[in-house]
């Protein structure tokens, strides 16, 4: 059942609410392919899209790429986005996805898992050296810092979720990190799973 335009606005009317606090947040123009359910946009110097990936595709990849079964069950019940951005300004913008925020619908934060999170989970599994650095290689970095021109991508991973999420993306700029803040606010993202969106 697709929303009318009303129940929109007032969708993004109380998730502006939710992320109250932020007061400078941009909510993005943004460009949604309805086939994919990817989003793509550009704020601030920053040119940024998100797509989300079918946890029976992402699993099929790392399996093949050597993960044990006894870790891939652990990555069945995951909502996968690939992010990516480019920095499009003379000036330096720091990556850290966890100051990100995302929130379902009725504006409950959802879990992220970090890096750490499986970094334990493979070290308590003996996952092998090599399975374990082709999937941390292909996670978003922790922290990064971002110069003119200079793209970077990876995974995100988070708990499954059904209907639309939104994203606050927080960013720091400057060598030292005190620089004015970059606060964009993507909505409308959905998780995928095997054979549909959720």
């Amino acid at each position: 059942m697709t929303a009318s335009p009303r129940s929109r606005i007032f969708f993004l009317a109380i998730m502006a609410i939710l992320f109250a606090g932020s007061l400078d947040v941009v909510v993005a123009k943004q460009t949604i392919d309805k086939k994919t359910g990817g989003i793509e946009t550009e704020q601030q110097g920053l040119r940024i899209f998100v797509m989300p990936r079918r946890s029976g595709h992402m699993t099929a990849f790392y399996e093949g790429r050597g993960l044990p079964q006894n870790a891939i069950r652990h990555l069945k019940d995951v909502c996968y986005f690939t992010i990516g951005m480019r920095q499009q300004k003379k000036r330096i913008v720091w990556l850290e996805p966890g100051r990100w925020q995302f929130k379902d619908q009725h504006g409950r934060k959802i879990k992220r898992y970090p890096r750490e999170h499986w970094d334990e989970l493979w070290r308590k599994l003996k996952v092998p050296d090599g399975p374990r650095v082709t999937f941390g290689w292909a996670q978003l970095p922790n922290a990064r810092d971002l110069r003119y021109q200079e793209p970077v991508g990876g995974m995100v991973m988070l708990e499954p979720t059904t209907g639309p999420i939104s994203l606050l993306m927080d960013f720091r700029t400057n060598a030292d990190k005190k620089g004015p803040a970059i606060r964009v606010w993507l909505h409308g993202l959905r998780c995928m799973s095997d054979g549909k969106e959720s």
